[in-house]
């Protein structure tokens, strides 16, 4: 994603849905690997910080309030970035 320079993206959570998950745990599982898949940790970079890219906004697009459970993905997702930088 990042090499593509798209700074906006959507995921239309229905179509992912399975007998192995619902959308409640598509939406859960694609808040934490999109904020896990496009951290980059930069604290100590020093050359080419222009170059740093990231995405600006993802829409998790479906007709179900998915938001608390995508909140919950946020703090486990951030947790785990603290604790590997």
């Amino acid at each position: 994603m990042r090499d593509s320079n798209i700074g906006k993206f959507g995921i239309l959570l229905p179509s992912f849905v399975s007998s192995d998950f619902d959308e409640a745990q598509i939406a859960e599982n694609a808040a934490i690997s999109i904020a896990l898949g496009l951290h980059q940790f930069t604290d100590f970079r020093t050359k080419d910080l222009d170059k740093i890219k990231s995405a600006d906004e993802v829409f998790l697009v479906s007709d179900k309030n998915h938001s608390d459970i995508i909140n919950k993905s946020g703090i486990a997702s951030n947790a785990i970035i603290k604790s590997r930088d």
